[in-house]
């Protein structure tokens, strides 16, 4: 290992702290105490995030059984903060796996973090070659489709210390889901929503175009109670009490693998907010909705995001879509408004939300209102990220169908009904005043966000996602 080493004073003492990663385990031992904790470390976060996640078990195994490869990496990476970082993972070496046997395909589109979103929009309109992108323990989420064994790692913590190896035998893992560096993990991730299907019975479900009903029939299933009051005799009421837990937990499992998707399917946005308000007590026409979602996903596994460069040398044009919906739950006795908008890099989302709005709206103009501030304070942040990346932006179009909200935040002066609304929510005249935003009125049938506040007839629907998503 390279002798290389920076000395940093702390008062009477000095800490050494090797900059050339160790490339095994005896060089990581042969380093000061303080770089050798830190490196231990590292390497316990590892191997316990393998163990919580049930990704690999240690097994015995005949020494003629040929394993694969594992490779260790160990790399200093620095912090935003300058601060050193140690870094360790264990990955099994994708050039030993044969295809068709350890794997058939590899290729996956996979959910990603809003920042890490942004970065790829701005790599593909630089056109610019993606090299590494890393998350924490990502890939050993998935299931393995069948059994790998790999030579162990030199800093796992075995669990065969205490017992002696049998002659022909020697010591492997049994991956159990996908790891970095198996040429199937992508593809392991690509399956899910299919193996969810058929986990839920619904692997034979006839597909849906839509994955939420239209306005007027959402408002009867919303308008549904919770559950229905358990009466009656004592062993009919015990009855009735274990189907209401049995659907209660089956309902918290579907919404629960549906989650993932919210990153990369905008257009399921409303309709699992929706389902997810009602998960305490829900009803079969909660359950049945919930199952529309899945449907609707069948039917469309290969739409995702596209990212396409406008050919403009490297512009990133920020804008955003915004739409209300006004107390849309009265009937059960909630009269807050529902929230939805989509931000947009070049043309393609960035950030889908559908969310029910915290204070009551006592007008659908103040419903508006609230809605623009919270596009608004999504928008301080992203602004700024880009101005620090090096792309800082002009006015960004925000598109607002309904003149009243547009009108409050533009007008000088207050009206005595809607004063209290831009007094809370000022932020929004601040960023008009400052040049941050401009306010577009929009068609109602060409705002885009009316898909994250209500449900939509499958032509508007099908129109609205066909702008911003496409077939993989």
């Amino acid at each position: 290992m390279a002798a290389l080493a920076v000395v940093v004073p702390t008062g009477l003492d000095t800490i050494i702290r090797t900059e050339v990663a160790p490339r095994n385990q005896p060089e990581v031992m042969a380093l000061p105490e303080l770089a050798r904790s830190e490196w231990l470390a590292a390497q316990h976060v590892e191997i316990d995030a393998y163990q919580r996640n049930r990704a690999a078990d240690e097994v015995l195994v005949p020494n003629w059984v040929k394993l694969l490869r594992c490779v260790e990496i160990r790399s200093n990476k620095r912090t935003v903060l300058d601060e050193l970082k140690r870094k360790y993972r264990v990955c099994a070496d994708g050039s030993g796996q044969i295809e068709g046997r350890d794997y058939t395909t590899k290729t996956s589109p996979t959910a990603t973090m809003i920042s890490v979103k942004l970065l790829l929009m701005i790599g593909c309109e630089e056109q610019v070659i993606v090299h590494n992108a890393d998350a924490d323990h990502a890939y050993p989420q998935a299931p393995a489709d069948h059994e790998m064994l790999m030579a162990l790692p030199s800093a796992w913590l075995s669990c065969f210390l205490d017992s002696e190896v049998p002659p022909g035998y020697k010591r492997a893992l049994r991956l159990l889901k996908a790891i970095c560096g198996m040429a199937s993990s992508g593809a392991l991730w690509r399956r899910c929503i299919g193996d969810i299907l058929d986990r839920h019975g619904l692997a034979a479900a006839n597909p849906q175009h839509t994955p939420a009903a239209t306005a007027a029939l959402s408002r009867t299933i919303a308008a549904v109670p919770a559950a229905a009051v358990l009466e009656g005799e004592k062993g009919v009421l015990q009855k009735q009490m274990r189907q209401q837990l049995a659907r209660t937990a089956q309902y918290k499992a579907m919404l629960g693998a549906l989650q993932y998707t919210t990153h990369t399917r905008p257009d399921c946005a409303f309709a699992i907010s929706a389902c997810g308000s009602h998960s305490f007590l829900p009803s079969e026409e909660h359950l049945t909705a919930l199952k529309r979602i899945f449907r609707y996903q069948k039917k469309t596994q290969s739409l995702g995001l596209k990212y396409t460069a406008t050919g403009s040398g490297g512009t990133i044009k920020l804008s955003a879509y915004v739409d209300a919906s006004f107390a849309e739950n009265y009937r059960e006795g909630d009269a807050r408004s529902r929230t939805g908008f989509l931000v947009m890099i070049n043309d393609t989302p960035l950030t889908a939300v559908s969310v029910t709005q915290k204070s009551t709206s006592f007008s659908t103009s103040e419903a508006e209102y609230q809605a623009l501030a919270a596009v608004v304070r999504e928008l301080v942040w992203i602004r700024a990220l880009l101005d620090e990346m090096g792309y800082p932006q002009e006015a960004t179009p925000v598109y607002e169908d309904n003149s009243a909200a547009i009108d409050m935040a533009t007008r000088v002066g207050m009206s005595n009904k809607t004063k209290h609304v831009v007094v809370r929510h000022a932020c929004v005249r601040e960023a008009v005043a400052r040049g941050d935003i401009v306010l577009v009125k929009v068609a109602t049938g060409d705002q885009l966000a009316d898909g994250m506040t209500k449900g939509q007839a499958r032509d508007l629907f099908e129109s609205h996602v066909g702008q911003y998503m496409g077939e993989m």
